[in-house]
């Protein structure tokens, strides 16, 4: 890691000089980490990591801003989640080549690990000793879980709507919890206020550079997976858009270093009562604006996109696109994905599965591209979504055989 230049204005910062956002555009985080990557192509090769046996993010500790020590420090398995061949789902639209990369696989069973375990990282080598962050739930069971591992002081703030599980997992970690009673922007404000005031470290999506490094790590893993042959597509849940700015920075990475040849068009989905990026990139603007977040798709129900600049610029340098879901779609999307293909992804994860299925019906997507879908966090969290839910697969009999007849045939 060379320096961190902002998109903005353009001025250049050493790692040292700054924690977080450049002082002229403190509302959004416009900073970019950036990389010697002449000198890393001297030292760090595709047949180092053929023969490396870590599995975590760590073999890519060479493109990392945190040191190897560093991430060595924290005894905890982030990344090595599984890329899935999707083949019924491949089939079922007459494709392929169907990808999922599942990356509930994580321990706390969601891709947020890869950003809390790198900014946990560089915060213990700073002789930080609490972290604090707002989330809507996978981030704050992600830090929660990282800090318990690496004895460090977690601090969430969540919005008075988080679904009970993620809100009892953070607290089993033992993380302290604070439920802001509000949205989850004004959880966001008000930690922001929190770490200036009591000096804690900020892991906050989109204003602390550092989340985009660690989710990064997933482009990594996928374009590695597939043997260095990038994916032609990449669907991507929004809410903050700090995952898919991440996506977008790591096919970046690769290439610079010119180890892949292209990089993959990226789609952005979005919720319908949650569509800030969605409307914004429709106008052509380079940031989004607040729009008033009524989507019940928790984890990505955001009035303002943190990293909305960097989510738009990947859209945009991609050549990809954005597209809105109706929450019903996107829960419906969650049960195609488990009836069919066996993987109980998130939500908002499993949306990328609507997503193509609209995509491929107006012959944006075609059948012979190779698209992967990346599923972000876990349906078990997700269950309360499907309370009220009839599944006619359930069956409430007496313990009788002649009562399970008329259903065993």
């Amino acid at each position: 890691m060379t320096e961190l230049q902002c998109h903005g204005c353009g001025k250049k910062y050493r790692p040292e000089e700054i924690d977080y956002v450049c002082p002229e555009h403190a509302g959004n985080n416009r900073l970019e980490v950036l990389y010697d990557y002449e000198a890393i192509k001297n030292r760090f090769t595709k047949a180092d990591l053929a023969v490396n046996p870590d599995t975590t993010i760590k073999r890519y500790a060479s493109i990392l801003p945190a040191s190897r020590e560093a991430l060595e420090s924290i005894p905890y398995h982030v990344g090595g989640t599984p890329l899935i061949k999707a083949t019924a789902l491949s089939k079922e639209l007459g494709m392929d080549n169907v990808f999922v990369k599942f990356d509930a696989s994580n321990p706390s069973a969601s891709l947020k690990d890869r950003a809390s375990f790198m900014v946990t990282a560089l915060a213990k080598a700073q002789g930080r000793n609490a972290i604090a962050a707002a989330s809507s739930g996978n981030a704050g069971c992600s830090l929660a879980a990282v800090c318990a591992a690496a004895d460090v002081r977690a601090i969430l703030f969540v919005p008075k709507a988080i679904p009970k599980a993620k809100l009892m997992q953070i607290a089993i970690y033992g993380a302290e919890v604070f439920v802001v009673q509000g949205s989850y922007d004004e959880a966001f404000s008000l930690c922001e206020k929190a770490c200036e005031e009591f000096g804690w470290y900020s892991r906050n999506t989109g204003f602390n550079p550092y989340t985009r490094e660690g989710k990064k790590t997933v482009a990594f893993e996928i374009a590695e997976q597939l043997g260095w042959n990038v994916p032609d597509w990449v669907i991507v849940p929004v809410g903050d858009g700090c995952i898919i700015s991440g996506v977008h920075k790591g096919f970046l990475d690769l290439y610079r270093l010119g180890w892949i040849e292209k990089i993959p068009r990226i789609v952005a989905v979005q919720a319908q009562g949650a569509s800030s990026l969605y409307e914004s990139w429709k106008r052509g603007d380079e940031e989004p604006s607040y729009m008033e977040a009524t989507s019940s798709v928790d984890s990505i129900n955001v009035g303002l996109p943190g990293d909305g600049g960097f989510a738009l610029k990947a859209i945009k340098d991609t050549d990809g696109l954005a597209l809105l879901m109706s929450d019903e779609e996107m829960h419906q999307s969650m049960l195609e994905m488990s009836q069919k293909q066996g993987l109980m992804g998130c939500v908002a994860g499993s949306s990328a599965w609507g997503a193509l299925k609209i995509l491929n019906q107006k012959k944006t997507i075609k059948s012979d591209e190779t698209v992967v879908l990346l599923n972000t966090g876990h349906g078990l969290k997700d269950i309360a979504h499907f309370e009220n839910h009839t599944f006619t697969s359930i069956h409430t009999i007496k313990p009788d055989i002649n009562d399970l007849k008329q259903y065993a045939a």
